[in-house]
């Protein structure tokens, strides 16, 4: 059994049952309904997200689909969902993934600095580039020349932009994706460190209607 907000779509159905490997009832369920059980799954996912990413891998592997066109293979569907949700749980601005000779790199930078999060085989590189273009509608079969595009995604009842970046490199493609939040505000002057009195002294003449401010640093 399996609740969905709308139990009479039949892409979503199908692809269920491919990853189910089975039929199933569906269920009608409200979206705030469906986002209490996105939040609770969430920590699951957060909990077991190396074993998640292992086991998709492996299955991926043993898949008879490769390259560009396993960009729909469940696997591969499952790895990318799996990152970018891992990434939205531990606050991440950006996902890179960079490719090696043997092996691709996962990082998220947190707070500003870049954190190695996971290494997979190159083996799976293709497809998951591959997933990242179909969903930011980009040239799938395109690359040797940078792109750029962006897609939605919904995760525990928030939404995120996502801008994606590819880019060419020596050992395949890179990509960067940086996450944009919609609840995010900014910090404050005094939240990035400011003293009161630089705080006051840069409120003031930021209001003015006049004058310039510069923004500068090594």
């Amino acid at each position: 059994s399996v609740a969905l907000e709308d139990p009479n779509n039949l892409v979503d159905l199908e692809f269920l049952e491919r990853y189910l490997k089975g039929r199933i009832v569906p269920y009608l369920a409200s979206e705030n309904s469906l986002n209490i059980g996105f939040s609770l799954y969430g920590k699951t996912t957060v909990q077991n997200f190396k074993k998640v990413i292992e086991d998709n891998i492996r299955l991926s592997l043993r898949s008879k689909t490769k390259g560009d066109e396993a960009a729909e293979d469940v696997p591969i569907v499952a790895i990318v969902d799996n990152v970018i949700s891992y990434a939205l749980s531990l606050r991440a601005s950006d996902i890179h993934t960079e490719v090696f000779k043997d092996y691709i790199i996962i990082r998220y930078r947190v707070d500003g600095v870049l954190h190695e999060i996971l290494r997979i085989p190159k083996e799976v590189h293709p497809a998951i580039v591959a997933r990242v273009k179909l969903l930011s509608e980009l040239k799938i079969d395109e690359h040797s020349k940078p792109q750029d595009g962006r897609f939605r995604y919904q995760s525990a009842g928030v939404i995120v932009d996502i801008r994606v970046s590819v880019m060419p490199t020596f050992y395949g493609e890179k990509i960067v994706m940086r996450l944009l939040r919609s609840t995010a505000r900014p910090l404050s002057f005094r939240e990035l460190g400011m003293l009161d009195d630089t705080a006051k002294f840069l409120e003031d003449n930021i209001k003015k209607s006049y004058g310039m401010v510069l923004v500068t640093g090594p």
